[in-house]
């Protein structure tokens, strides 16, 4: 290989695990992608075993792992809180309608502002909707904390097995 072409690699390398930081902070965008993606590039450019099996499937593991969390975090946010299965469900399209009419600002204040009409709509009691929309987005808050570990581990785990 030419050594521009490995710079190009090393550049596209260095670029994923940036996006895998950035695009963790944002909910609903698969920042782990980036993460993973940059383990399967340098797989397919070094071989397996440059990286190694057992690093690679942590990585996989944690993968899955921040989506169950990026998925959970706001509905036992709500949940917690006291919502209702219709706060529940608020806080699912909220976050997925806020998103789409607000972008970023959307995807925090959607789930909120989804547990709290819902919430508000079929209980009729505005302080425990407060509550729950309250618990919506601290479970959004909780699960973007979480998911930059998992996301800070899988870049360890993978920068380690890069740098032996």
């Amino acid at each position: 290989m030419s050594v521009v072409f490995e710079i190009l690699i090393i550049i596209l390398l260095s670029a994923l695990i940036l996006g895998g930081f950035v695009f963790t902070l944002f909910p609903f965008l698969p920042g782990i992608l980036f993460t993973l993606a940059a383990a399967v590039i340098f797989i397919a450019w070094k071989g397996l075993a440059a990286l190694g099996i057992v690093k690679f499937s942590l990585i996989i593991f944690l993968t899955v792992l921040y989506f169950l969390m990026d998925w959970f975090a706001g509905i036992y946010g709500a949940k917690k809180f006291g919502a209702s299965r219709y706060g529940v469900i608020g806080a699912i399209l909220g976050g997925l309608f806020g998103m789409m009419a607000m972008g970023l600002p959307g995807i925090f204040i959607g789930p909120i502002i989804g547990t709290i009409a819902l919430e508000f709509w079929f209980n009729k009691d505005l302080k425990q909707a407060i509550r729950t929309g309250y618990g919506a987005g601290w479970g959004m808050f909780m699960g973007t904390i979480g998911k930059l570990l998992i996301a800070t581990i899988a870049t360890v785990i993978l920068i380690w097995g890069m740098w032996r």
